[in-house]
């Protein structure tokens, strides 16, 4: 059996690789079941995409632990091309101000390669809209 740390680092990995922003956490959602399914762990999904998992325990007396973690995390849309930058309209809650200093982070394509970026704050944009540099 592998060591449990490196298992553990290897699934973080693994889950850390999938594109995950707000309402497109279905590679993450993937992933995780794939995972559950490979070690005979079972689990349901509900209707909001929420994954529940449940492993018994070995001793009666031990009373439950509940894991819980979000599978997304704040992400942009770009939303149209401006001609040397594109635009990125911000998904879920994510608020304008998360943008305010600029950030360096990733674009991902359609076939989901990443591309490193930097959003960055744009005074001429509508609520919620960022500059998103490549």
């Amino acid at each position: 059996m592998k060591n449990i740390h490196t298992l553990a680092l290897n699934i973080l990995k693994d889950l850390g690789r999938c594109p995950a922003t707000s309402f497109n956490e279905y590679q993450v959602s993937n992933k995780l079941m794939s995972i559950l399914e490979e070690n005979s762990i079972d689990y349901s999904q509900d209707d909001y995409g929420n994954i529940v998992a449940k492993i018994s325990g070995t001793e009666e007396s031990h009373r439950p632990i509940a894991y819980v973690a979000h599978m997304d995390h704040p992400g942009y849309e770009i939303i149209r091309d401006e001609k040397g930058f594109y635009v990125g309209k911000s998904l879920g809650g994510v608020p304008r101000a998360a943008a305010i200093k600029g950030a360096d982070c990733f674009s991902f394509d359609q076939e989901n390669n990443r591309h490193p970026c930097r959003i960055e704050p744009w005074g001429e944009g509508g609520e919620g809209e960022v500059k998103v540099v490549s």
